[in-house]
């Protein structure tokens, strides 16, 4: 898949808006809508190696666990950089980026701008509790959450990562 300047929407029940399950993906560029009158509305759902996503306004809604990126599977050297990221939902736990795995080694993540809003809401989670992601790199993110309990970064289960140069406002 390259996709490059579209705009995606899928409004009906839980669905997302791009799915890059296979590897050596590029999607940038593109206005994504998710958003449904249930939960688990993502904008972009990675589960194969090697993709990239750049550049992108992505919007998700719904009602709990929106996600603006959902990493998944064995997502190996995924890079995530310059999007803009807007996570909300008429519940809570609506996160910018979700790493729900622990094959995302090599995964880059900077300069995006995110926002989420509701309680228990995080900018990224980075968290399996499972085993040891590798080589996760954050940096130059800025990132705003709303909500009670809401974090910028929720991280576990790292080695030899790099969480750096974020700005960060709860």
């Amino acid at each position: 898949l390259a996709s490059r300047g579209s705009t995606i929407t899928g409004s009906n029940g839980a669905n997302w808006g791009i799915d890059l399950s296979s590897s050596s993906n590029n999607a940038t560029g593109n206005t994504i809508r998710a958003g449904g009158a249930l939960s688990d509305n993502y904008g972009v759902q990675v589960s194969g190696n090697n993709n990239t996503i750049m550049s992108n306004t992505i919007l998700t809604d719904g009602t709990n666990y929106n996600y603006g990126i959902l990493i998944q599977g064995t997502s190996v050297n995924t890079t995530v950089a310059f999007n803009t990221i807007n996570s909300s939902g008429s519940g809570n736990k609506n996160n910018g980026i979700q790493i729900s795995t622990d094959k995302a080694n090599n995964t880059i993540i900077y300069s995006n701008k995110i926002n989420t809003s509701k309680s228990s809401s995080r900018g990224m989670q980075i968290a399996n509790g499972k085993q040891i992601n590798w080589y996760v790199n954050v940096s130059s993110n800025i990132i705003n959450t709303g909500g009670s309990s809401s974090d910028g970064i929720l991280f576990n289960a790292l080695q030899r990562s790099n969480i750096t140069d974020n700005i960060i406002t709860t």
